[in-house]
């Protein structure tokens, strides 16, 4: 997602010009003049962390997953706008929708609404004009949406798990099926790039250079390849000791150092960790309950 000055696994050979083990790694302070945007569990919004010391910086969407458009200008995010229904054992249902507001905060308003669904993992598209999400509807009702920003529904892709653009805006790269798969959105043509059914039900993350896509293993791997699902390379198989149940990979604005959520095997709870894109420089930036939805340039 680093394409849209917004903007993690890793990477592979160095003969497809990806980088592979024992590269150089990342640039030190690679972080600098950027932020994550991260969304802890509670309360319900999204929050800059600085990349390099995890510190919480200020508020970017009253809603949770939210990303920056490309051009800067405005913000979308998920956040339930409908009165309480009470569920059975107490609270809320919270079932999101979808949410765009100006930078400022001003302007709020929802262009994807539907009381029984939860919108998850939001994109932008990188003209800015339309945003690509993940709904749940509960146990086999699931899809990937594109809408315009005024809510016009341009593409559904049922039975599948949060998505993101390409670069250049032509096609989708998603998880269904324990696979991740592209779909090319003029023709609707779909190609899966994998075959192995490890891919965790959760959006992978495309390369601002195009040339590459991570996403999360439902094997605790951590994996980059070519965006043809050639060269395919587990960081995780990198570290000694390894962690567990990665999710939220997302490429830094320079592409040279990738951002995820994880456990380690001894602890019950999760880290923000930063690499490089080789593996190498694997460091915890945070201990955080939340999620991760991109990586921009300040």
């Amino acid at each position: 997602m680093a394409r849209f000055g917004s903007a993690l696994a890793v990477s592979v050979l160095v003969g497809l010009g990806m980088v592979g083990p024992g590269a150089t790694p990342g640039l030190a302070n690679g972080g600098a003049g950027t932020a994550l945007l991260i969304s802890p569990t509670f309360p319900a919004v999204t929050n800059e962390m600085d990349p390099n010391t995890g510190q919480i910086g200020v508020q970017v969407g009253d809603g949770s997953a939210a990303v920056v458009s490309p051009d800067g200008a405005q913000v979308a995010y998920a956040r339930d706008i409908d009165p309480c229904v009470p569920e059975p054992e107490g609270g809320c249902k919270n079932l999101r929708d979808l949410l765009v507001a100006d930078r400022d905060g001003t302007g709020e308003h929802a262009v994807y609404h539907d009381p029984l669904e939860d919108v998850q993992s939001i994109r932008w598209s990188p003209d800015g004009s339309s945003l690509v999400f993940n709904v749940d509807g509960g146990p086999g009702d699931r899809a990937v949406i594109v809408v315009g920003l005024d809510g016009t529904v341009r593409t559904t892709v049922l039975s599948a798990f949060g998505a993101d653009f390409s670069p250049d805006g032509t096609r989708l790269a998603y998880s269904a099926d324990g696979n991740i798969r592209v779909m090319d959105l003029a023709s609707d043509v779909t190609t899966a790039i994998t075959n192995d059914g490890t891919a965790s039900p959760l959006p992978p993350d495309w390369s601002g250079d195009g040339r590459h896509i991570a996403y999360a293993g439902n094997d605790d791997g951590l994996y980059v390849m070519n965006a043809d699902g050639s060269g395919r390379f587990n960081a995780n198989d990198q570290q000694v000791g390894g962690y567990t149940a990665p999710r939220g990979p997302i490429f830094s604005p320079h592409d040279k150092q990738i951002a995820f959520i994880a456990q380690v095997p001894v602890e019950p709870f999760n880290h923000v960790y930063v690499m490089d894109t080789s593996g190498a420089d694997l460091h915890v930036i945070a201990d955080t309950a939340g999620d991760l939805s991109q990586w921009i340039r300040r």
